[in-house]
């Protein structure tokens, strides 16, 4: 038994919220390639209106099963992010407060605010107010110093400890919040084999992680393959102490032995982030998720009405020809490679990210095709009447909140050119970057009705 809650409840961004590999079931369109496909997957559903309620049943087997029909709060009464932001952190006339690739914030205490940048190796401390105060780290493999190769990601713990796990060293390391170096920890998952990546971490001192293998190494052979995902226990010094939860993730299509795969939009994706209660997990092929508790036993299915999108032909085509050039270089190289059909999902995912405030509450982000927005999606028809004909860029991304018993609350309007890295009490942080490429990281106030 896990002693104490999560020592910080962190809103995640970069790796820790975004699982993107699919679980699609369902043969649609068909394709052909040799490659080892990501697919992700939607279902279908049909909205209702505002003011009608959830209906919550609980089965034999004691696992409640929320049923959400529209959100409680709605119009006038739902939340909001304020239409300027509060604070803006980078400049392009300081070099030490230019941003290379900002992946996560932390916001301390006592307000200062943590950056993660991985393309520089630094982490970075500002004031409340934005000034910096303080930066470490680089590329290497010292106390201080960082490989984010293969993957990244950021927590502040109880004390404003700073938490900083480096994929490319398989480390943990903890840091003050002036930077001092305390100790590194090297986890050792169940599954040496598979890539892991920081979940929790707990007042004990022990620690989550999440893995998974690829379908390509399984040994399943080629075909539709599902990856195999888990999280971990940990204890203090990084000791295995088994998983908690085993699952498969995503299908992908597995092909000329297991030699590459390629990533796609047109499929289902899935989610794994930590909740208030434990991991929350879900699968795209509809709006619907899984809430656990820390030792791995399922609390609750959490279900939303969704208006399905269905996957355009242009997309399959234009998929196809990125396939198509892949075979080529491949065989170019002299690898054997074998052409193969692809069932592709008729809709697509109904999400792709998601994120837990610090009361809890489950922020899902809706799945939004970069092709079909012209056809209307349900970001675009439901709140902004004709938003569906506007470009990508200028098309708010929805957020649908749940609270931690799995009613949903409110949908949230995001600018489609906000990457959130936190959502807190009363603001969220998020990365914005200006026409050169140039990033910068905002607050805005996150107004609750």
């Amino acid at each position: 038994m896990l002693s104490g809650a999560p020592s910080f409840l962190p809103a995640p961004g970069a790796g820790l919220a975004r699982l993107l590999v699919g679980c699609a079931t369902h043969a649609g369109r068909t394709g052909m390639a040799s490659l080892a496909l990501v697919l992700v997957a939607c279902g279908s559903d049909t909205p209702g209106t505002p003011g009608e309620r959830e209906v919550t049943a609980r089965d034999s087997a004691g696992v409640t099963i929320v049923e959400n029909r529209a959100p409680e709060l709605s119009g006038s009464d739902a939340w909001r992010l304020s239409e300027q932001p509060t604070l803006q952190i980078g400049s392009l006339d300081d070099p030490d407060e230019i941003f290379a690739r900002v992946t996560a914030a932390r916001t301390l205490s006592d307000g200062r605010i943590a950056t993660l940048d991985t393309r520089a190796h630094q982490v970075k401390v500002f004031g409340p107010h934005g000034a910096l105060l303080t930066t470490f780290g680089r590329e290497g493999e010292g106390p201080r110093e960082f490989n984010f190769s293969w993957g990244a990601d950021f927590d502040v713990l109880r004390g404003d400890t700073l938490l900083v796990f480096d994929g490319g060293l398989r480390r943990i390391s903890l840091f003050e919040s002036g930077g001092s170096f305390i100790t590194v920890i090297r986890p050792q998952p169940p599954e040496p084999s598979g890539g892991f990546s920081y979940f929790a971490r707990f007042d004990n001192g022990s620690y989550m992680t999440r893995g998974g293998t690829n379908p390509m190494y399984l040994g399943e052979g080629d075909g539709l393959i599902r990856g195999a995902g888990w999280i971990s226990r940990l204890g203090p010094d990084g000791e295995s102490m088994g998983n908690i939860l085993e699952y498969r993730t995503g299908e992908t299509v597995v092909a000329g032995g297991g030699r590459a795969s390629i990533g796609t939009r047109l499929g289902r994706r899935h989610i794994a982030v930590p909740g208030r209660e434990g991991p929350v997990v879900g699968f795209a092929d509809g709006f619907h998720f899984e809430m656990y508790d820390w030792e791995g036993r399922l609390l609750r299915i959490v279900r939303r009405v969704w208006d399905p999108i269905a996957v355009a032909d242009a997309e399959v085509d234009s998929f196809m020809v990125t396939v198509d050039r892949t075979v080529d270089r491949m065989r170019q190289m002299g690898a054997d490679v074998t052409m193969r059909k692809i069932d592709f999902p008729e809709v697509h995912s109904a999400f792709d990210e998601a994120m837990v405030d610090p009361a809890g509450n489950v922020w899902i982000r809706t799945f939004r095709p970069r092709t079909s927005l012209s056809r209307g999606d349900e970001e675009g028809r439901s709140q902004e009447g004709e938003e569906g004909q506007q470009e990508e860029g200028e098309v708010p991304r929805r957020w649908s909140v749940f609270d931690p018993e799995g009613r949903w609350t409110t949908d949230v309007l995001v600018p489609a050119d906000l990457q959130i890295m936190e959502i807190g009490e009363a603001h969220v942080l998020a990365v914005w970057a200006d026409e050169l490429g140039v990033q910068y990281l905002r607050r805005y106030e996150l107004i609750r009705g």
